[in-house]
């Protein structure tokens, strides 16, 4: 497995899921949007040119919010995608969980107040390991120099595309230069003039 700390999100990849992990402090109405953006984000991010569509891992984005975003004073709201009508899975193996770390106690799973505790008052049990190997763990990457290193996935993501805008420009430049030397040399051009004009080697337009 392989977690990557962002200044606003944990990426944690294992053998077969991807998840995107983000505290909320305030509501937002555009929360589920986003949620789409960051589930479609890990997918560009993970499939390379070339790759198949079922090489894509699961993804779960996970919003662990102070606040209740959907008014049903429940713990966890887990949806995916499916058919209304038949109650049918889409199969994409797209998950957004939205966590309620507010719900009433009757209502939360009782493994997640002692997380709970600690995202809403940063309680540290003496004798819970897990509460206190994350909270070492908030301590060492809520650092300015952390948050100067990482990148967030939004501004990976921008990067990766105008890197691929470039490389698709350069090689329809390409392209377009072995195209006109093709055309001039079958005009009869001098194959120097076309190298001077295309800034193709001469040996790459004699073998045209």
């Amino acid at each position: 497995s392989e977690m990557c700390i962002r200044d606003r999100d944990v990426l944690f990849e294992d053998d077969d899921s991807l998840y995107s992990i983000e505290m909320q402090r305030f509501d937002d109405s555009a929360l589920p949007k986003r949620g789409r953006y960051y589930a479609s984000a890990m997918d560009i991010d993970q499939l390379r040119k070339g790759d198949e569509y079922k090489e894509l891992k699961k993804n779960y984005v996970i919003f662990i919010c102070t606040f209740d975003h959907y008014g049903l004073e429940q713990a966890v709201y887990n949806f995916q995608n499916y058919d209304v009508k038949n109650s049918l899975p889409y199969g994409d193996e797209s998950y957004k969980l939205i966590i309620n770390t507010t719900a009433p106690a009757e209502n939360t799973p009782q493994e997640l107040m002692p997380f709970f505790d600690y995202v809403n008052r940063m309680e540290v049990p003496a004798d819970d390991a897990f509460i206190q190997a994350l909270h070492r763990q908030v301590q060492k990457y809520n650092t300015s120099e952390w948050r100067r290193k990482l990148m967030t996935l939004e501004e990976k993501i921008k990067l990766q595309i105008e890197m691929e805008r470039e490389q698709i420009f350069a090689e329809g430049e390409a392209k377009a230069k072995l195209e006109n030397a093709k055309k001039m040399k079958e005009m009869g051009f001098d194959i120097e003039i076309i190298s001077s004009i295309t800034g193709l080697p001469i040996e790459e337009i004699k073998n045209l």
